[in-house]
């Protein structure tokens, strides 16, 4: 499967993103349709998926990120990182899955309220093996 991020409200300016592409949920791949309800009640409207320009999904700058991790033990730089970053910022609800085989994957997340927070359970899931799998709301 692949991962996923959805953002809530108004994107982050693109600027040093790209190849991110702030696609409308309604407009996403099936998969993201089928659920854009659901994410749309917790975190509210308008809602994009962040899409890495190639896949449909979110999969590529996340991974990007994760190996990023595993080789320098940093995620600085990354296009994920400089996302949240820019997220955190403009008060945008996200949130990161790997879409398995679970028709409720999206909801099994580990909830944020900071960055430090959020780095914190990222370096802890990749340093573990874990699926990336968080939800950053400053509400």
């Amino acid at each position: 499967m692949s991962y996923f991020m959805t953002i809530s409200g108004t994107p982050p300016k693109s600027l040093g993103l790209e190849p991110i592409e702030f696609v409308p949920a309604d407009n996403a791949q099936q998969y993201i349709r089928n659920i854009v309800d659901a994410l749309s009640k917790t975190d509210g409207d308008p809602l994009f998926l962040a899409h890495d320009g190639k896949t449909g999904t979110s999969h590529n700058f996340i991974v990007d990120a994760v190996n990023s991790f595993n080789l320098n033990g940093s995620l600085k730089g990354t296009r994920l990182l400089m996302l949240i970053e820019a997220c955190v910022v403009s008060c945008n609800v996200f949130r990161i899955w790997w879409a398995s085989d679970e028709t409720n994957a999206y909801q099994k997340i580990i909830e944020c309220s900071s960055l430090s927070q959020i780095i914190s359970v990222l370096k802890r899931q990749i340093q573990e093996g874990k699926d990336i799998s968080i939800r950053y709301s400053n509400k």
